[in-house]
């Protein structure tokens, strides 16, 4: 498995794990709502490519990207510590088959590359009804600290 710094000639295969990742979670919970095609997803993805603020890491094997991770800074909550944060912006992995360890890794190459900016501290927002991302999280030390709600207007 290798992990590095994603290109233009990633966006494809990262379009499709996260399309993939949205039906899965479609399943569950019907707000989620993926778009026919990837197009919108690949303008952000292009413009986190750009953004000196964040990582866009990939994962191979055998020559076939199996996940992503896509971290940004942010600003903290004003009057509260830290004053710059880590978000995860995305996350997606190969669902077809197991490849061991590779969340962890993927959050590894955000971790060192957050803590090389001095940033302490990752926001994620974890699916409400996707278990395995909630295990995943709370694995890996994550504590809640608040519920975000989605209120039809």
């Amino acid at each position: 498995m290798r992990i590095g710094p994603a290109a233009e000639a990633d966006l494809a295969a990262a379009a499709a794990l996260w399309q993939e990742r949205l039906r899965l979670l479609q399943q569950a919970d019907a707000s989620y709502m993926p778009l026919a095609d990837a197009a919108a997803w690949s303008v952000s993805a292009r413009q986190w490519l750009a953004a000196e603020d964040c990582l866009f890491a990939v994962a191979y094997a055998d020559k076939r990207l199996i996940g992503f991770i896509v971290v940004t800074i942010m600003r903290g909550e004003p009057g509260t510590t830290p004053e710059r944060l880590g978000a995860l912006a995305a996350m997606a992995l190969d669902l077809h088959q197991a490849h061991a360890g590779l969340s962890g890794k993927l959050l590894e190459c955000a971790r060192d590359w957050l803590r090389a900016r001095d940033i302490t501290m990752l926001q994620v927002a974890v699916p409400a009804r996707y278990p395995v991302e909630d295990a995943f999280w709370q694995s890996q030390g994550a504590n809640l600290r608040a519920r975000q709600y989605w209120l039809a207007l």
